[in-house]
């Protein structure tokens, strides 16, 4: 995934993590991280699966 797709992303407003406020982080690195805020659990995704959620379900992940 390009560098810009990823910046999109990143920059995406309205993300969610199990029902609590998250954000995408990690533009730079081969995998995104969801992490809820200000802390919390945090979850690794192939930047294809972020981009398949927040296109889908209105960025709101789902982490068991």
């Amino acid at each position: 995934m390009l560098l810009e797709q990823k910046t999109k992303l990143v920059n995406q407003p309205g993300i969610t993590l199990n029902g609590k406020p998250a954000r995408i982080i990690g533009r730079l690195e081969t995998h995104a991280t969801v992490a809820t805020i200000p802390s919390g659990p945090a979850y690794e995704y192939a930047w294809e699966t972020v981009a398949h959620i927040v296109d889908t379900k209105n960025g709101a992940f789902v982490a068991t």
